[in-house]
């Protein structure tokens, strides 16, 4: 699966490149120019921490603050140069990393949107 970069066409007018979706493409590593990405093969993430806040003010933090806390290195394509993971809030939304230059790849799509409980990505 390829996603299209959005926001930027190196220099080419709409000659826009495909970048790899998260932990896909051909080959783990540096492939045809394509920044490496790790595969990781683990159960999916569970965690509880005791906060002093109610559940719609912590889920909407949560979400709203995902691209400060989440470790981009080594789990995004873009590494070094993500400045923001954006998530829209909706059921069919996307999940996506945004570069320093404006473009985006994209992580996954919201399957599940049900705030403050949960959410549920590809």
């Amino acid at each position: 699966m390829m996603t299209w970069p959005r926001g930027q066409d190196n220099g080419q007018t709409g000659n826009r490149h495909p970048v790899p979706a998260f932990g896909t493409g051909p080959a783990v590593g540096e492939t045809a120019g394509w920044p490496a990405v790790t595969i990781l093969r683990r159960p999916p993430v569970r965690q509880s921490t005791m906060v002093r806040r109610d559940a719609r003010h912590t889920f909407d933090a949560f979400v709203a603050t995902m691209g400060a806390w989440w470790p981009v290195q080594p789990f995004s394509a873009g590494k070094d140069r993500v400045r923001d993971v954006v998530v829209e809030r909706r059921h069919g939304g996307r999940v996506y990393e945004t570069w320093d230059d404006g473009t985006e790849v994209d992580w996954g799509t919201l399957t599940a949107w049900e705030p403050p409980a949960r959410f549920v990505m590809t």
